[in-house]
């Protein structure tokens, strides 16, 4: 075994390691810094000024949600389990009020499996892929595949920024 291929297993099992860690849930954020959510927060009584006509508006907002799908195979390597992992952790820990209320929803999709193939074709999907996904009831409005995730999966903290960013200016729209 030469000395690159050494390196390349040993980083591959570490990385999958860290996978099962973090899918277990054994890991938690290392930053202490706001969530997105509490960062976007409209200061206390903001909306005590606001008019009737923004009732109606308000009562459209309320019907839509954002989804994040992470779509996966079957058969998944140590990098799809780790991106699967820190997506679903910087959500949760990013996004806990909004994942209650029902404004935003993670759901890990194996699109192998029979009824899910169609998801490959309607978001263009070449390999697992975290896709923000902004629905009116049952229609999408909008989708964004976050292809970043694959470069910085080996970097937590701006793995979980990035995500934090993508899905705020989802909620925002």
């Amino acid at each position: 075994m030469t000395k690159r291929t050494a390196v390349l297993w040993t980083t591959t099992v570490l990385a999958g390691v860290a996978a099962l860690l973090i899918a277990g849930g054994e890991l938690t954020s290392q930053t202490a810094a706001k969530t997105p959510a509490e960062a976007m927060s409209p200061p206390a009584g903001a909306r005590a000024n606001a008019d009737n006509s923004e009732t109606a508006q308000d009562e459209t907002i309320s019907k839509t949600r954002v989804v994040a799908y992470y779509f996966h195979r079957t058969m998944r390597c140590p990098a799809c389990l780790s991106i699967e992992g820190q997506s679903r952790e910087a959500i949760e820990i990013g996004y806990a009020d909004e994942l209650k209320s029902g404004q935003l929803e993670w759901l890990a999709i194996d699109i192998e499996t029979p009824g899910n193939e169609h998801f490959e074709n309607d978001f263009e999907l070449e390999f697992a892929s975290l896709v923000l996904v902004e629905m009116a009831g049952e229609e999408i409005v909008r989708w964004k595949n976050l292809t970043r995730v694959w470069e910085l999966v080996d970097d937590s903290l701006d793995f979980e920024q990035y995500v934090w960013t993508e899905v705020a200016e989802f909620l925002e729209m």
